[in-house]
């Protein structure tokens, strides 16, 4: 894949292998919208989708850096384990630092969002 670039459009679509199906009931389509919410709605605006049986399309618009924010690692004590992110404004770098409360402030990147998404996916 592509790397995304912020504040442009993107046709992006995907189907099943040998074009066998994706979704195979309704629970399904639910639960590729629930990942796609999670993955993508931080650093993407959708403009029209389209989920069929073995493919889908988006018409999505990769936000602006300053709109995106960056990750705030929100345990702070230092640890790796259960490492979770939270989206937060800019205030002024994006590059990736550490700050002296050990809060890790990490720049996003909407292909990599993109990619955590199929992978559960497909």
């Amino acid at each position: 894949m592509q790397n995304l670039e912020f504040d442009k459009y993107y046709h992006i679509y995907n189907r099943g292998v040998n074009s066998c199906s994706l979704f195979e009931e309704n629970s399904n389509f639910e639960h590729f919208l629930h990942l796609y919410e999670k993955y993508i709605l931080p650093v993407g605006d959708t403009f029209a989708y389209c989920l069929m049986p073995n493919h889908f399309h988006f018409l999505v618009k990769i936000k602006k850096e300053k709109e995106i924010g960056y990750y705030k690692k929100i345990n702070t004590d230092g640890s790796n384990d259960s490492v979770r992110f939270q989206t937060e404004a800019i205030s002024s770098d994006l590059s990736e630092s550490v700050t002296s409360d050990r809060v890790k402030r990490k720049k996003p990147n909407p292909s990599r969002h993109f990619s955590h998404l199929f992978r559960h996916i497909l």
